[in-house]
């Protein structure tokens, strides 16, 4: 028999399929990052103009230099959890919605890859974009605000966290969407204002004490509360309680993710 007519037998992989996961991993990870000056770049620009105009309408009204300056040191960790967050869900939820439009995804169900593997893949490309807008975030604003008393490690978990978070509510985002006008009513209408009403500009201290359950009931309040508490050593509620809560929301999330891409859900069909 020729060379071209022996068939090769598939390869089995036993475990986790490391090179499959990694293909897929930097082949999200190249689709933000080929457009790095919309997906990295663009958010920071934002964030300075969002800090830009509030410490210009604080400084306004401030008669104390010290209470103003401790209001911008306040406002910025918030501004760059908001960003970290909406950059993580955009990137798995565009992921998964384009491919299944342009009907590219079948090739990934098609590929030798487990659900385990592929939800890996597009959770930790989200993390990862969430992360380096969170870098190109802070940067600018460390020229603005002090961070003599910040704790890196806390910083770095909750911007883990909170891009973890919102990857896998990316995600199911893109999976149960069927267009785009799915994807954007989710984000208009439930990702936006649970961002904005959980503290990310002020605190919820100020708040009438029904507001205040309201807030703390959600989850956003957790991740953006936590990782202000990394840059001023303060927090609204229990630090370690917080890293618990938001990692059991992961665990539960992450679990749900796969299930629902191992169901095959919208994704087969």
């Amino acid at each position: 028999m020729s060379e071209f007519g022996k068939l090769q037998a598939p390869t089995l992989h036993r475990g986790i399929n490391w090179v499959g996961l990694y293909t897929l991993y930097v082949k999200e990870c190249r689709r933000f990052i080929n457009i790095a000056a919309q997906t990295l770049v663009a958010p920071a620009v934002i964030n300075l103009l969002y800090f830009t105009v509030f410490s210009l309408a604080l400084k306004t009204n401030a008669t104390d230099p010290s209470a103003f300056e401790a209001t911008r040191n306040f406002l910025a960790p918030g501004i760059i959890m908001m960003s970290i967050m909406q950059n993580a869900f955009a990137s798995v939820t565009s992921a998964i919605l384009i491919s299944k439009i342009q009907g590219a995804f079948v090739d990934l169900l098609l590929s030798p890859i487990t659900p385990f593997e592929m939800t890996a893949g597009f959770l930790l490309s989200g993390m990862t974009r969430g992360v380096l807008v969170g870098i190109s975030c802070l940067l600018p604003l460390l020229f603005f605000v002090s961070v003599d008393n910040a704790n890196w490690l806390v910083i770095f978990y909750f911007a883990l966290m909170g891009s973890l978070w919102m990857a896998n509510l990316g995600l199911l985002c893109g999976i149960l969407a069927q267009k785009f006008d799915h994807m954007n009513a989710f984000t208009n209408f439930i990702v936006t204002p649970l961002i904005f009403l959980s503290g990310t500009f002020y605190s919820v201290q100020g708040l009438h004490p029904l507001l205040q359950k309201i807030a703390h009931a959600d989850p956003f309040f957790f991740i953006i509360n936590g990782f202000r508490h990394g840059f001023l050593g303060e927090s609204d509620t229990d630090l370690h309680l917080t890293m618990l809560v938001i990692l059991g929301i992961n665990l539960v999330l992450a679990l749900v993710s796969w299930l629902v891409i191992r169901s095959g859900y919208r994704l087969k069909s």
